[in-house]
């Protein structure tokens, strides 16, 4: 799995999505804008939730880290939903 970290309406980020679906990489995006909270920390799992597109990721998934674009990435706040 692939993280890209982004900022919103990046022009560059889909054409490097479409590169990625073309070899079948898997893939998440994270923009600095979404509403990112840590939902838990387990074990080896790194859960956070993007309220803003509505989906989890479980961090230990993430083999790669591609930072596209944007200012410092503000660490995500604690969640109890």
């Amino acid at each position: 799995m692939i993280l890209i970290i982004t900022i919103d309406f990046d022009p560059i980020t889909p054409n490097i999505c479409t590169w990625l679906l073309h070899y079948k990489k898997h893939f998440t995006i994270l923009s600095i804008e979404d509403d990112l909270r840590i939902v838990r920390i387990e074990n080896e799992s790194f859960i956070i939730k993007n309220h803003t597109r509505n989906y989890e990721i479980d961090l230990k998934n993430d083999t790669k880290v591609f930072y596209r674009q944007g200012d410092v990435f503000k660490p995500p706040t604690f969640s109890k939903d």
